[in-house]
Formats: structure tokens, sequence, C-alpha cells
């Protein structure tokens, strides 16, 4: 676990990628990350147009926050990679 699920950890998290003028992957297997975390996270990840590879398996990340990471697949996306597996993610039903 690389940090401890706390909001303050996600906001530094989210600074030091949003500066980042290298970081290409970013690796944050099960470290509880809910969507409220994630929320955060994406603060600095929609201002990174480095990652090419994102791994947030063995989370808490529910169909709202697939739907906040949408927001990273733009036109100008470089990510190539992105691992959601076993997270809280379930298929939406509409009739």
């Amino acid at each position: 676990m690389i940090f401890s699920s706390q909001v303050s950890d996600a906001y530094c998290l989210a600074k030091s990628i949003s500066q980042s003028e290298s970081l290409t992957t970013l690796i944050l297997q099960s470290n509880l990350i809910d969507d409220d975390l994630l929320r955060m996270l994406m603060t600095g990840l929609i201002k990174s147009s480095q990652i090419t590879s994102l791994d947030l398996a063995h989370n808490k990340i529910t169909n709202h926050g697939v739907r906040l990471l949408s927001k990273l697949l733009d036109k100008s996306s470089v990510l190539t990679s992105l691992n959601l597996a076993d997270n809280q993610i379930n298929t939406e039903v509409h009739v």
C-alpha cells in the first residue's frame, strides 16, 4: 500500500502527478482507493500529459469512478493501458 487512503495523501500524490514531467507509468494497486480518493487523484491525472499506463486494480472503485476516469480518454489522451481489475464495477443495465 503506497498511501494510507487519506484525502490528504491523495491530494499530495495528485499534486506530484500534475507536476511530474517524466512519469509515464502509475501503479496504485491495492491502495483502498474509492471514488472519493479517485476524484482527488483525478485533479492531478487530468493535468498530466505523460501517463501512458495507469493501474488501479484491486481497489474500491465503482461505476461512478469509471465515469470519472473516462475524462482521461479524450482526443489528446496518451493513455494506452488502464487496469481496473478487481474493483467494485458492475455492468449497468438500462431497460
